[in-house]
Order: C-alpha cells, then sequence, then structure tokens
C-alpha cells in the first residue's frame, strides 16, 4: 500500500546489483536469465556500495541485493508461476509465492517467493500471450509485462510494481480481457 502513496521506486522486480566493482539497480526477471548470481545480505551489499561511491539512498526501493558470480554462456528460460489458486484479477494485488520455474539457484527463487509483490494480473486466454495486453494498451517492448500460470494453469499476463500501477490506470482499456474473469475460473 506504500507503493501506492508514493509512486516511486523501480519498475517490476528491482534488484540491487552487485558486479564487479559496478553497483546499479535492475529488473531481477530481466537479470536472471543471463546470469548467475549469489544472494547478498542488505547490510553487506550496502557496506560495499559505499566503499565505492554509492549511498544507501541510490539503493532505497530495491526488494533484493545480489552479486553477479558470471555470466550465462546461454540465456535460460525461466517462466513465472504462482502456487495459488483463482487469483484476483483486473485490480492491484499483493501477490506472494511468486516462484522462477526454470532457474537453478534454488535461494534465488526462495527469496522471491517470500516476498508480497504489488502486481497487476490480466486473465488470458488459452490462446492469449501477454503480447495482446501489450498491443491493446500499446506498451513499449521494454514494459515489464510477463506470462505468469497460477496453481490451476490459468495464464494471467502480469505486471509488478510501478508497472502494475500503469496497468491499474489503463484497466479501463482491457474490459474485454477483464470482463470474463469469473467465467475463466471452472
Amino acid at each position: 500500500r506504500e507503493e501506492l502513496l508514493r509512486f516511486r521506486g523501480g519498475t517490476t522486480v528491482q534488484a540491487a546489483v552487485w558486479d564487479d566493482t559496478r553497483f546499479y539497480t535492475y529488473d531481477l526477471l530481466r537479470l536472471l536469465p543471463y546470469t548467475e548470481v549469489k544472494l547478498v545480505e542488505k547490510e553487506a551489499f550496502l557496506t560495499a556500495a559505499a566503499e565505492q561511491g554509492y549511498g544507501a539512498d541510490f539503493f532505497t526501493y530495491t526488494q533484493a541485493y545480489f552479486k553477479v558470480e558470471r555470466w550465462l554462456e546461454q540465456r535460460l528460460s525461466i517462466e513465472l508461476s504462482c502456487t495459488r489458486d483463482n487469483l484476483e484479477c483486473c485490480d492491484l494485488i499483493h501477490l506472494s509465492g511468486l516462484r522462477i520455474e526454470g532457474h537453478p539457484q534454488v535461494d534465488v527463487v526462495r527469496s522471491l517467493s517470500q516476498q508480497q509483490i504489488l502486481s497487476f494480473l490480466v486473465p488470458l486466454g488459452r490462446r492469449q500471450s501477454q503480447w495482446d495486453v501489450a498491443k491493446k494498451l500499446q506498451l513499449s517492448p521494454l514494459f515489464g509485462l510477463y506470462l505468469l500460470t497460477d496453481g490451476s494453469e490459468q495464464r494471467y499476463a502480469c505486471a509488478f510494481n510501478q508497472d502494475a500501477l500503469l496497468l491499474k490506470a489503463l484497466s479501463h482499456r482491457l474490459r474485454n480481457f477483464c470482463q470474463n474473469t469469473t467465467a475463466m475460473i471452472f
């Protein structure tokens, strides 16, 4: 709810990243397919960042802290899932239990699944993808819209944090997707 009031911070699932001597924030879901990372305690990360001249305020809105161990030769194919069924659609929710399928680092996947992330879910039919929602809203290909599957195999277009707030603002243009949310749950 704090996210709603301040409308600041990063988009999607923002992570603080430590790559050799560089420190930056980046979308975790875009970083993970290309890297092997190590989960770092917030205090250790901020201490190392301070030694390189970065203040703690630079990482105020990050949700996780990682150190890049190595860059991968081949991109991992990862998918988002949630163990819960019958997720609330077409409104802002705090999503917990988010999982990253296809990523070999269990500690990274576990750290994400323990967080509650501000989300906006749009239900998809069997032949639809998140790109259909992006096309309807004329979103940039760089917009953080992901495919999420719940425990009952229902698929959703999903946005997180600031991107979720934007989808909420545009939800009146998603009537065709959102009007049948109860009909899609069997």
